[in-house]
This record gives C-alpha cells, structure tokens and sequence, in this order.
C-alpha cells in the first residue's frame, strides 16, 4: 500500500545549523550549480559563511526540497553609524516544483522575516531585471541609481545590485 503524502510545508529555521542535513544538503547542490561563481574557488565552502548569520526557509515535504531560501544579515559601518543590514539571498524553487507558489511563499515569508526584527535597518536584494516585478510585489524597489561599495574599505569594488 502507497505511503499517505504529508503536504509541503513551509519551515523557517534560525540558522544553517538548524536546517535539516538532506534539505541543506539540496539547497548547497542547487546554488553551485545555479550561481558558479560563488564557489568557483572554494567547492567545499559553506552555503552562507557563519558571519552571515543566515536563516534559511524552506518549503519541502519529508526530505525532499521544494524551494528554498535564506535571510542573511551583517553589520555594516558607514560614515561612523553601524547599521544591522540584511539580504535575501539564493531564492530557488527546484525545476519540477515550478508555477506552484512556492517562490512566492519563500519571498514573502523572508521579507516578513526581515520586517520582524526591529534592529533591521536596511535590506538589499540583488536579483535581475526580469526578476524585479516579482520581488516588487513583496515591497522589494529597484533603486536605479545605488552603487554598492564592497570589500577592502580602503580599495573597494563596485557594483549597481545586478
């Protein structure tokens, strides 16, 4: 006799450590594959290094991942003021699981997630253009004219969040 099927459910776990082997496991194999050049230089590196200190959310049933994403967030310092920033980062819904509303049920939680916390200062979400009225529907704005000063302070790289 078949095995009754539990429904996907939607999951937030506090942290990379709290999320389940087998669905961390799905999710590191999804982003190296989808987004190479994170770990192009590093294929055992950690899907979010600690001083991240990622969320992840999920929508899977049993073991096997639907759609995935993480909340991330580290202190930023600028012009003497520290401010809790936070992202959302590696939103994917597996290929099979497509045109379900998992993608949007991962967004709005995380977005939900960020609004929760009342040391959240900013959110930044780098994503492409096709993607912007989707995210836009979650509150997520395109702000066409931000450059984004990363690395060394001293020597910083650029980049406009696409």
């Amino acid at each position: 006799m078949p095995k009754e099927r539990v429904m996907p459910q939607l999951t937030i776990y506090p942290s990379l450590n709290d999320l389940p082997a087998p669905l961390a496991y799905q999710a590191h194999a999804f982003i190296r594959i989808t987004w190479f050049d994170i770990f192009q230089y590093d294929l055992q590196g950690a899907m979010t290094p600690p001083e991240w200190h990622s969320a992840h959310i999920t929508i899977s049933e049993e073991n096997v991942l639907f759609a995935h994403g993480a909340v991330v967030w580290k202190p930023l310092h600028h012009a003497g003021q520290d401010y809790k920033c936070y992202g959302l980062s590696s939103v994917f819904t597996y290929p099979a699981f497509r045109k379900k509303g998992y993608g949007s049920q991962i967004a709005q939680a995380a977005t939900t997630y960020i609004h929760q916390d009342p040391k959240a200062d900013l959110a930044i979400l780098w994503t492409s253009p096709q993607l912007d009225p989707f995210y836009g529907q979650y509150g997520w704005k395109h702000m066409p004219d931000t450059i984004i000063h990363l690395g060394d302070p001293e020597h910083p790289r650029t980049d406009d969040g696409y």
